[in-house]
């Protein structure tokens, strides 16, 4: 339709914001006119239509405003014959026009592009835009995921609007990530000479006559259910992949979809298949698991395979396998195509741990790192876990010009994983290189051994990190923050946090002067000799605290006087004055003791006591 041509055309209008397309066709018409002359009709074909121009027998500038030269040309079917100044007239109006549309169809700016043109996903809100754009005209543009992308929505599955009105154009690389959590519920449609086409996945129609699409390295976890009133192409990933000519191509390749698929039609045929429901493209490398059914009433009208509902030649699918779901009747797939003659192998659904390799898979255990953090990228095989991993995947790397390296820098392990240290704040992706060995699926199952070598594919995973400031840390103090000691004295010194939080990470200790001051590892700080000495406690992270330690000598202690012992049994001798005065009568002379006599402390008592009883006596 004429809609179509022009969203195709504002591509090469907003690329260079200028007559892009039109130069291209004047040249091209200029190298025709050279070889065979002049009133020669050049045809060019587009995307869906095809787009004549008549040129002249004098070459053309090639240029924009050689388009002057332009006696009669057709748009969209339409004959135009006008004069020079009319023609640019019209030509410069329709360019404005449509580098309008183009505005209003691409993404916006919230999606970057990488140096191969691609709009890198990371969030279900860029796949949501992609998809947007993609359905608002801009068919051809590409993307790659950048991380796994979960679509679930309070706690169950959000309703997913197919990719495609009803074609994608591009090339949507996976990179081995998984999309998870969605229903899709809606179909995309197309007017044809039979009635209304409907498609429906989580692509609708791959591909068109003329456009070269591709699906790859992508793992969906989601379902598919939905009807239509005539023919339905659904499946888990496409409902359509249109057929490969010799200028153009249309294929999935390392593809999985887990989930179920339920397509029904109320008249003519429903194609519901695993991966896709018609396939006229090509298949190879891929993998689908769960169950593919229609309506019991609608059995008769329905063509349902575990991988292709219906596939147009045999050759068309390569190496593929599907794994029956729970479902039972014969409403259900039974076989990995209803018709195509390709050889597809099946897997039983008892088998729960599965060794199927089709992609590989780069996670990373932290992509939002901080400055001070430290990441591990690993590449690993997907969506199984084979036993031995090295044997599908050979000489990973990591590409040096993918990732902006004042962020980050990538280090290769040799192990397949790669330790990636964040140098400043931003955000970059990085893109890893690694040769698959799939699973050959002519080899036994369930225990499948890889492709040989020498059918290995390259394959490329991309993923986002994001570097942010390492948030600031509590300053730390020690405690006491100073202290004044002895020689010979013990403190024990500690760490807190300066803002009263638990403070646990691990500290060095260090004494300024040793020969003042030791410290062991626990913070036991001893005094050794006077002066003085900066005790200082260290983190790991940069952080530090002092203790102002002073250190005198010890305080002399003086002599004890000695005191001689005196026995039990011995009285000690009475105070004698150094001297007797004038008014001081002389001490009395003691009568030699007793041995059990009084201490002289008692004399006068005892001497009153008896002159008492002597003056009663005499009574």
């Amino acid at each position: 339709s004429p809609t179509r041509n022009i969203l195709l055309w504002k591509r090469g209008f907003v690329n260079d914001l200028f007559f892009k397309d039109f130069i291209f066709f004047s040249q091209r018409a200029e190298n025709l006119a050279e070889r065979g002359g002049g009133g020669q009709t050049a045809d060019f074909s587009l995307c869906f239509e095809r787009f004549r121009v008549a040129y002249p027998a004098q070459p053309l500038l090639g240029a924009a405003l050689g388009l002057e030269d332009f006696s009669m040309f057709w748009v969209f079917g339409m004959k135009y014959r006008t004069g020079a100044s009319y023609l640019v007239l019209l030509l410069k109006c329709l360019a404005a026009a449509l580098f309008i549309a183009a505005s209003a169809a691409l993404p916006a700016s919230a999606l970057t592009q990488d140096g191969d043109r691609f709009y890198l996903i990371a969030t279900s809100a860029d796949l949501a835009e992609f998809r947007d754009a993609v359905n608002a005209g801009s068919a051809d543009i590409s993307a790659r995921l950048t991380a796994d992308i979960d679509l679930s929505a309070n706690g169950g599955q959000s309703k997913w609007t197919p990719i495609g009105n009803p074609i994608y154009s591009g090339t949507f690389d996976g990179g081995g990530h998984t999309v998870s959590g969605y229903v899709v519920t809606k179909t995309a449609q197309e007017e044809s000479d039979y009635g209304t086409i409907y498609y429906s996945g989580f692509f609708a129609k791959v591909g068109d006559d003329g456009c070269t699409a591709q699906i790859k390295n992508l793992i969906l976890r989601g379902d598919v259910s939905v009807s239509a009133d005539n023919y339905l192409r659904v499946g888990g990933l496409a409902g359509l992949v249109s057929e490969n000519t010799d200028t153009a191509t249309a294929s999935i390749s390392n593809c999985v979809h887990i989930g179920n698929v339920y397509g029904e039609t109320a008249n003519n045929t429903a194609s519901v298949g695993g991966i896709v429901g018609y396939n006229d493209g090509v298949v190879s490398d891929s993998f689908h698991s769960g169950d593919v059914f229609t309506s019991v009433e609608k059995i008769r009208s329905a063509k349902l395979g575990g991988l292709a509902g219906q596939n147009s030649k045999a050759l068309n699918i390569v190496n593929c396998c599907w794994q029956k779901g729970d479902g039972f009747g014969e409403n259900y797939a039974s076989a990995g195509v209803s018709d195509g003659g390709a050889v597809i192998t099946e897997l039983s659904s008892d088998i729960v741990k599965l060794s199927v390799v089709t992609t590989i898979s780069a996670s990373a255990d932290i992509t939002d790192l901080s400055t001070t953090g430290r990441a591990i990228v690993s590449l690993s095989p997907a969506p199984g876990s084979p036993q031995h991993v090295g044997d599908y995947i050979l000489n990973p790397q990591v590409v040096e010009d993918s990732y902006n390296h004042d962020i980050i820098e990538v280090t290769n392990n040799n192990d397949r994983t790669f330790s990636v240290t964040p140098l400043a704040a931003g955000e970059t992706p990085v893109t890893f290189t690694a040769e698959l060995r799939p699973t050959d699926f002519s080899s036994e199952p369930p225990y499948f051994a890889p492709v040989s070598e020498a059918d290995a594919k390259q394959m490329s995973m991309t993923i986002d990190i994001k570097v942010s400031e390492a948030p600031a840390l509590p300053a730390i103090r020690v405690e006491p923050p100073s202290a004044d000691m002895t020689v010979g004295e013990r403190l024990a010194l500690a760490v807190v946090a300066a803002n009263g939080e638990a403070f646990d990470d691990f500290v060095t200790w260090a004494s300024g002067d040793e020969s003042v001051v030791t410290v062991d590892a626990d913070g036991m700080a001893i005094a050794v000799s006077k002066g003085s000495a900066a005790v200082t406690a260290s983190t790991e992270d940069g952080r530090s605290a002092v203790c102002s330690i002073k250190v005198s000598d010890a305080p002399e202690v003086p002599d004890e006087p000695v005191i001689s012992p005196v026995s039990p049994d011995v009285e000690p001798e009475p105070d004698t004055p150094e001297a007797e005065g004038p008014d001081v009568p002389p001490s009395p002379a003691h009568a030699p003791s007793s041995g059990g006599g009084c201490s002289a402390g008692l004399g006068f008592p005892a001497a009153a006591a008896l002159a008492f009883l002597f003056f009663m006596k005499r009574k």
